[in-house]
This record gives C-alpha cells, sequence and structure tokens, in this order.
C-alpha cells in the first residue's frame, strides 16, 4: 500500500508541473496514473494469493523432531503450530503474527526476527523454504521446507451477488 501512495504522489505531482500540457493530455496522464495504481494493486494481489494457505512438514531438530503447521491468510496475518517430538516429552508452541511479501521472500514479523521463508515449487507443490539467520538458503534447504497442504481459492468480487 506505500508502495501505492508513493507512486500516486510522485505521478500527481509530475501530472501538476506538466507545464505547456493541454487539457486533453492532462486527462490522458491521469488515465495513465490511474492503470499504473491498478496494475501495482493486481500484482500485489496475485503474490498474496500465490502464497496464501497452510503448509506443513516435519522437520528434524536436534533432541527430535518437529512437526511445524504455518497458515498465511489473505490479510498478511499468520498463525504457527510448532509440535516438538522429544525423547522425554511432547509440547505444542503457538504463535501468530503479521507477514510482508517481497519477491519470492516471506518474512514473518516475529520478535525474534526469525523465520524468513522464499518460495518454491517441487514435485508440482508449492513450498516455503526456511532461510538461515544470514537470510540465505541451507545447505540441504529441503530439509527445512513446508508443503502447502490447504489452498485457499482467490476470491473474485465480480462473483459475489449484488443486492
Amino acid at each position: 500500500m506505500k508502495k501505492i501512495i508513493a507512486f500516486a504522489g510522485i505521478a500527481l505531482s509530475l501530472v501538476a508541473c506538466g507545464g505547456n500540457k493541454t487539457n486533453n493530455d492532462a486527462a490522458q496522464d491521469s488515465a495513465r496514473i490511474a492503470d499504473s495504481i491498478a496494475n501495482v494493486q493486481m500484482q500485489d494481489s496475485r503474490t498474496l494469493a500465490s502464497v496464501v494457505g497452510t503448509y506443513q512438514d516435519t522437520i528434524a531438530a536436534a533432541d527430535g523432531s518437529m512437526l511445524v503447521t504455518l497458515k498465511l491468510n489473505e490479510d498478511k496475518t499468520w498463525t504457527m503450530n510448532t509440535k516438538y517430538f522429544t525423547p522425554k516429552e511432547v509440547a505444542d508452541d503457538n504463535e501468530n503474527g503479521m507477514f510482508k511479501i517481497s519477491g519470492d521472500t516471506i518474512t514473518l514479523d516475529r520478535p525474534d526476527g526469525m523465520n524468513v521463508f522464499v518460495t518454491a515449487t517441487a514435485e508440482g507443490k508449492k513450498k516455503l523454504r526456511a532461510l538461515n539467520a544470514d537470510k540465505q538458503l541451507p545447505e540441504q534447504p529441503e530439509m527445512y521446507e513446508l508443503t502447502i497442504i490447504e489452498e485457499v481459492p482467490a476470491q473474485n468480487p465480480d462473483s459475489e451477488k449484488k443486492n
């Protein structure tokens, strides 16, 4: 949204400084600006729609394993349940927050700053691969990936009935 506002502000200031442009030129500029804003909004929602869903997998840990279930929602919120399996006990941890998308990178807004994922497709399935602390793929990225188990269909506002 910040990108759209910044883009619109720059574009409007350029139109206002058009100098010798006619009203027709200004109208064409305004139409181009509106089209550009619509394209940015469509691209952003397409990116969001491509990652929304529930991802899950078992990941090896130092003293056992973890079953991680991560749900990314359309409103850019996330929930994550991590079930730890150790020789001594089974423990659950639940977290939630907001996430950001930048290209193919998804960053969960967490206090410790961890859990940055990169999107991937393998074997025809959408996956999220966890990045390390340096925000790089680990040596064996397939050991740190979550596979989509439930996709959320994109909502089409035109398909809703209007009264």
